[in-house]
């Protein structure tokens, strides 16, 4: 089960944060790790064409796309761009873990562990990834 919105805004207000670094420092960081992941070992196969040069798989390319944008934007954020971000992750990641009593108890390395593993999640969220494209990416 999901953190309620009020539980959420504990964590807005910094009532519940890591130890050792700002939120907002730890979810910049992991987008700036998940935007060079994907660059770099996204799946090629996304711009195969057939013999009328026709995209193979155009929702995996939408897909991938989509992400690539978001890794791209996710270089240049700043001010708000940062806080809409932040607050993203917090939605994740309240529906990632459920409880707010392990959020409130964890540890550094669970809060980062926490971010990456949403962060392609919020990627694909901000960048308006469908379902059907998402699907088509993961089958190649």
């Amino acid at each position: 089960m999901a953190i309620t919105n009020l539980e959420q805004l504990k964590i807005v207000g910094n009532e519940i944060s890591p130890e050792s670094y700002t939120l907002l420092e730890m979810v910049h960081q992991a987008a700036y790790d998940t935007a060079i992941d994907f660059h770099i070992n996204h799946k090629l196969a996304v711009y195969d064409t057939d013999i009328e040069d026709e995209l193979v798989n155009p929702d995996a390319r939408a897909y991938a796309t989509k992400i690539l944008s978001a890794s791209r934007n996710a270089y240049k954020l700043d001010g708000a761009g940062l806080e809409r971000l932040r607050r993203a992750c917090i939605i994740f990641i309240g529906d990632q873990v459920g409880s707010l009593n392990a959020i409130k108890n964890a540890t550094d390395e669970q809060w980062s562990a926490f971010i990456s593993s949403i962060m392609i999640n919020v990627f694909e969220s901000m960048g308006g990834v469908l379902p059907n494209e998402k699907s088509e990416y993961e089958a190649l």
